[in-house]
């Protein structure tokens, strides 16, 4: 090469490395200090963490990650991890749905049992409509299996998809008319992927990958069929156990639809890209999908915090969890301004990240920051205030949840309350007022408040847990403490018609235990409070999360 050509290369090169530059100073720019000091809390290699990605008019001008993917390993995070993005995975099959209704395949108010006859005919029908919106009543696979006798645990061989179709088809009632409740859960979704599988002759991952993640370059992205699969820069999910270590968790089941969803930051904006410039078929369904964010008006599926907007500003949200993964996607279309963060760190609510960064990055153009109108004690000064030590032993006690019969405890440690979840996790409350309280941690979201109140002085105080856009009333609750003659009561054979199921209760030391025997062959010894069993002369209703299932002596 001669002399004018290799200036002619040097130059364009310097160019490139000046311009390059500038368009990251730029980028970064555009991003608050504040980000920075906010998101620097979460920073510790010891500890799992959060890839946070911030798009801008379609560009990322912002990503960071932090904590570390594998704590066996001392894998630090990357924007290129691959996370397990929970129930994020219903906007995909979402989507995947309204190709299918645009293009005439599939009708809102087809019977499902059209496509998957092995289920019970009820009626009136469950319609297709009635999956997307969460309001079968059809049981919640994730409570079902444990009632099943099946293990929740990490196992050799996860239970498949026919595993989990079977164990649904014995249902034979549903807890209401379909479509008259909402009742979210993830075997709806997990039908949804079937039908899509039967419909088109793909799996729903193979689906999915012919028509989003290759028209969209989402290289990264498939939705899991075989949970013992290899992935490289796969990120753990970790959750803090009761003794406030890190665990590990993973699935032990293959149920694409409501879950199994594995992505990038990179992939999710161009996921997210296609909201501005939809490469899509258009069609009545998909342009709702694209312009609003929902199918069918389902929100309240797809967003834990199902408002649509955010001060003022349109905002369009998809959100996932399970124990050890959370991830948020948070768009404001009007703004073309979006917030990712992926979580392997139950500790960290990417929502509450999300809102945070929001709201220093458009701090120009939201409007004023308000707090639900929890009740009448007066929200607007929403302060932490002193608490009376005797007022606080008032609430302590058992609330079960009315729409599922979760039991929650409230319980008094050094001077504090704490609410026990269904999971068995301790969450401080910090007094906002008598009778209000703040819960902390990343399992609930920033505007949660948790309120107690009661009739007259002398009643009990009922629990309602309310944020921005829902609420979730708990009543209190005597927990039975049966002695031995009342424990040998229990004792006995019962079997269930609809999950094909023998239970064998012993009185052992005080409690009940119980085994349990499927068709499978599939037995586990487990542990039952008495609030989850209530036995009415030789027949007894057992209870998981909402799922319930009558068995009756053998």
């Amino acid at each position: 090469m001669d002399s004018p050509c290799r200036a002619i290369v040097v130059l364009t090169a310097l160019w490139l490395s000046v311009t390059a530059d500038a368009a990251e100073h730029g980028a970064a720019a555009e991003v608050p200090d504040g980000v920075d000091a906010f998101l620097s809390k979460y920073d510790r290699p010891d500890s799992p963490g959060c890839v946070v990605g911030i798009i801008r008019d379609g560009r990322l001008i912002y990503s960071k990650a932090i904590g570390a993917a594998n704590l066996d390993h001392e894998v630090p995070l990357t924007p290129e991890t691959v996370f397990d993005v929970g129930s994020v995975a219903k906007s995909f099959t979402s989507a995947c749905v309204a190709l299918l209704l645009d293009e005439g395949r599939i009708s809102p108010s087809d019977d499902i049992r059209r496509y998957v006859p092995e289920l019970h005919a009820f009626d009136p029908p469950v319609q297709i409509r009635h999956l997307i919106r969460c309001r079968s009543g059809i049981w919640a696979q994730w409570h079902i299996k444990q009632l099943a006798g099946w293990s929740s645990e990490p196992i050799e061989s996860p239970y498949s998809q026919n595993d989990l179709l079977t164990l649904l088809s014995g249902q034979k009632t549903l807890p209401f008319e379909p479509g008259s409740e909402f009742r979210y859960g993830t075997s709806d979704y997990f039908l949804l992927g079937i039908i899509v599988q039967r419909v088109t002759g793909q799996t729903l991952g193979e689906f999915a990958e012919e028509n989003l993640f290759e028209p969209l370059g989402m290289t990264s992205t498939f939705i899991m069929q075989d949970p013992t699969r290899v992935v490289k820069h796969r990120a753990t999910g970790y959750y803090k156990g009761r003794e406030g270590q890190w665990r590990k968790w993973e699935t032990a089941s293959s149920a694409p639809g409501g879950c199994g969803l594995h992505t990038t930051l990179d992939d999710l904006c161009c996921w997210d890209r296609n909201f501005s410039e939809n490469r899509l078929p258009s069609g009545k369904h998909i342009d709702e999908f694209i312009t609003r964010g929902t199918l069918l008006e389902n929100r309240n599926v797809l967003n834990a915090d199902p408002v649509e907007s955010y001060r003022g500003l349109q905002r369009i949200q998809f959100t996932g969890g399970m124990p050890g993964f959370e991830a948020a996607i948070t768009r404001f279309p009007d703004q073309r301004f979006t917030v990712i963060c992926l979580s392997n760190n139950s500790e960290i609510s990417p929502m509450q990240v999300n809102v945070r960064i929001a709201d220093l990055c458009l701090a120009d153009e939201l409007g004023p920051a308000s707090l639900p109108d929890i009740n009448a004690e007066g929200s607007a000064n929403d302060q932490v205030t002193t608490a009376d030590p005797d007022e606080l032993r008032d609430k302590i006690g058992a609330y079960r949840l009315r729409s599922d019969e979760r039991i929650w405890q409230i319980v008094l440690q050094n001077g504090k309350l704490s609410v026990i979840d269904h999971l068995g996790l301790p969450h401080l409350l910090t007094p906002m007022g008598r009778n209000r309280f703040r819960p902390e941690g990343g399992f609930f979201e920033a505007s949660a408040r948790f309120v107690f109140e009661r009739e007259s002085p002398e009643s009990p105080f009922s629990l309602t847990s309310r944020w921005t856009g829902g609420s979730i009333v708990l009543e209190r609750v005597t927990l039975v403490t049966p002695d031995a003659k009342e424990l040998h009561d229990f004792v006995g054979r019962y079997e269930s018609d609809e999950l094909v199921t023998t239970y064998r209760f012993e009185s052992t030391k005080g409690s009940c235990i119980c085994e349990s025997t499927t068709v499978a062959g599939s037995r586990s010894m487990r542990r039952f409070g008495m609030n989850s069993c209530r036995p009415s002369a030789r027949a007894m209703t057992i209870v998981s999360s909402g799922s319930s299932v009558m068995i009756r002596t053998k």
